[in-house]
């Protein structure tokens, strides 16, 4: 860790995602656990007038307004109005807490934008240095291909966009954090040195094969028994959902239709029993983009099974690996919400059903 050399008393947590890899999960039991992470001597901000209270989104979002360039976030419209990071001082201040924790996914895209007025890391560095004598900058990475398959679904899952892309194209428009990690890691070391903390987000590695409880152990807290019941929370949805969802996302909707879109499927997960089989997901995309995870893994070697990508020799496979009968359940669901006397049920209904035609067409 990096220890500072000014006599503040305090420490900072700072966890910065990656997303997908339990940072909801930890973020939620660090809300539950308020109560008793303050008799431990830590403090899990509260942040007021933003949309999750849980996590510390909203902080991320403020600085990436500053140095990016015409950047606006949704989800923090009340906290313009203050000074967001001036009553977290305060609030820090007033504390007679030893350590700080702050977390955000959101985190992990700093300067990974258009910048403009600066570095977002450099600022929250600055920002740092008033109050924290030592700060850990912690992380949980999974390989390269198992993360950027996970965020290539999360894109597709919430409408990000409706792309229509396949899986190997929208992964070849990621940002570099997605697949550098020595860079990001460089990035991180620049502002903050020795304290930056990269883990592997592997169950073998993890603390009773659990993030949650990982992230208590590493920071050193104890915690309350309810840390089983945070489990794996935003869950994926499958690859055959997933094909629906770009396809459906040929035809215009809306957000509220879409959500209805992903909620049916969740609810019938109609995928192929060959999806469960233990199929590389290094497999999926193209050559030069695992070349780019090997050479970031050399460079850095975090500790991830098959570091090199051994298993992923070949051409790309086909994503879902779905068959035309997989198809019939979505059907089903689709033509019973197409019934429905509400508007936005009914629309989600049609559009799925127009995703299967296409699919059907394309087989």
């Amino acid at each position: 860790m990096w220890i500072r050399k000014r006599r503040k008393g305090k420490r900072l947590i700072l966890h910065i995602g990656q997303p997908k890899s339990g940072t909801t999960s930890i973020q939620d039991f660090l809300a539950f656990d308020r109560q008793r992470l303050a008799r431990q001597n830590y403090l899990y901000p509260v942040l007021e007038n933003v949309e999750n209270r849980n996590a510390h989104h909203a902080l991320s979002y403020s600085l990436r307004e500053r140095v990016e360039r015409g950047v606006r976030i949704k989800g923090h419209d009340a906290s313009r109005q203050v000074d967001i990071w001036g009553r977290l001082s305060d609030q820090i201040s007033a504390d007679c807490c030893g350590t700080v924790v702050l977390s955000s996914e959101d985190f992990y895209f700093l300067d990974y934008g258009g910048r403009q007025h600066g570095s977002a890391i450099q600022e929250l560095g600055k920002w740092a240095d008033q109050h924290f004598d030592e700060v850990t900058v912690l992380a949980y990475l999974n390989r390269q291909d198992r993360h950027v398959e996970s965020w290539c679904n999360e894109i597709v899952k919430h409408g990000i966009d409706q792309t229509t892309l396949p899986i190997a194209k929208i992964a070849d428009r990621l940002p570099n954090c997605h697949s550098n990690y020595a860079g990001l890691r460089s990035r991180w070391m620049k502002v903050f040195g020795n304290g930056v903390q990269f883990r592997p987000f592997q169950r073998s590695a993890l603390k009773d094969g659990d993030a949650v409880m990982d992230f208590c152990d590493v920071i050193g807290y104890e915690p309350s028994t309810a840390v089983r019941n945070f489990e794996r929370k935003n869950l994926r949805v499958t690859r055959l959902a997933f094909e629906v969802l770009r396809n459906a996302n040929r035809f215009e909707h809306n957000q509220e239709v879409h959500r209805v879109c992903v909620k049916a499927l969740q609810e019938i997960a109609p995928e192929d029993s060959r999806d469960d089989l233990k199929v590389n997901p290094g497999l999926f995309f193209e050559e030069a983009m695992r070349e780019k995870w090997r050479v970031s893994n050399a460079k850095y070697d975090i500790g991830f099974e098959d570091p090199e990508l051994k298993q992923a020799v070949g051409d790309p496979v086909p994503y879902s690996l779905w068959q035309p009968e997989d198809l019939v359940p979505v059907e089903v669901k689709a033509r019973h919400l197409m019934g429905s006397n509400e508007r936005r049920v009914a629309a989600a209904g049609a559009l799925l059903m127009a995703a299967v035609e296409v699919m059907r067409a394309t087989e």
